[in-house]
Parts: C-alpha cells; sequence; structure tokens
C-alpha cells in the first residue's frame, strides 16, 4: 500500500520530468528554426521563426 507521501514524491517527480521533456523539446525546436504551438494564458500562442505565413500576427 503506498503512502500519501509516496504518492506526492511520484506526483512531483513525474511532473517535474514532463517539464523538463517539454523544455528540451521546445528548445531543441528553436535551435533547429522551427516553429511551435503552445497553450499559455488560455490562448494558442504560435512562437518561431518559421511560422506559416497565413499563420503570423501583425
Amino acid at each position: 500500500m503506498k503512502t500519501e507521501q509516496h504518492v506526492e514524491v511520484l506526483t512531483t517527480t513525474t511532473h517535474d520530468s514532463l517539464r523538463q521533456a517539454v523544455k528540451n523539446a521546445l528548445d531543441k525546436k528553436r535551435k533547429l528554426g522551427q516553429y511551435s504551438v503552445q497553450w499559455r494564458n488560455n490562448k494558442i500562442l504560435l512562437d518561431g521563426k518559421d511560422l506559416p505565413s497565413s499563420e503570423q500576427s501583425s
């Protein structure tokens, strides 16, 4: 039987691992000059130099 503390540690570790994986993926896309699609402040954010022309904001 798992204790509450064990579950909390597992949850924190999993969350940290996912955050690091996303950070690494976004960094790789940035270095390759690729755009990314992100969700920030309840809005879709398109970021990067190679955005499709119909998606670029003015």
